[in-house]
């Protein structure tokens, strides 16, 4: 529970951060006219053009733990994406008798092919890990190791994700460790969050 409260806390300070009014002096012919930095005319030209760089935070469906919570940056041309999954958000990595470890995360790096302000579509390079260690009883252990390419698609606060993934699981007493082919789904919400520069 300390890991969601500690995201919660940070995106709201983060908002809060964002929109703080910032004063500019205008200084035009005989008048003065005190304004809000933040607000800017937006010119026909502006309205389809993204944002440089921003933050974008998340909850989503699919791999790699069902219900996940995502937090990415992305600049210009690339972007970096992370997803976790809410069993370890809500109940951590490892358990209170610290006797068993349980780890479902995804990490995504994206090349953006196409971007409009409401729109966003990228190529995605996955790599993922689904972990479990029982300290009790090694014959549970169980780590399942995956990637593969995939097509990520934004749309205002739509996210869509699409792809192929080649799994290798690994059991300890157990040498065939096959490679499978899994989908790679996500599906849900995602905001973004604009870097501002401060005046």
């Amino acid at each position: 529970m300390r890991y969601l409260k500690i995201m919660i806390l940070f995106l709201l300070i983060y908002n809060i951060y964002q929109y703080q009014p910032a004063f500019c002096l205008d200084e035009s012919e005989n008048t003065k006219t005190l304004f809000d930095c933040n607000i800017q005319t937006v010119t026909p030209d502006d309205e389809n053009k993204p944002m440089r760089s921003y933050w974008i935070a998340g909850i989503n469906l699919g791999t790699p733990g069902l219900v996940n919570f995502n937090l990415g940056y992305y600049w210009p041309r690339f972007g970096i994406n992370t997803s976790i999954s809410f069993v370890n958000l809500l109940f951590g990595i490892q358990s209170d008798d610290s006797e068993t470890t349980m780890l479902m995360a995804q990490l995504n790096l994206v090349l953006k092919l196409y971007e409009t302000k409401n729109l966003l579509l990228g190529a995605t390079a996955v790599g993922a890990v689904w972990f479990f260690n029982d300290k009790n009883d090694p014959k549970n252990d169980d780590t399942i190791l995956f990637g593969g390419p995939a097509i990520d698609l934004h749309y205002k606060w739509f996210f869509l994700e699409l792809g192929i993934g080649f799994s290798r699981e690994f059991i300890p007493g157990i040498h065939d460790n096959s490679t499978e082919i899994i989908p790679l789904v996500q599906i849900g919400y995602e905001r973004k969050f604009q870097t501002l520069r401060r005046v």
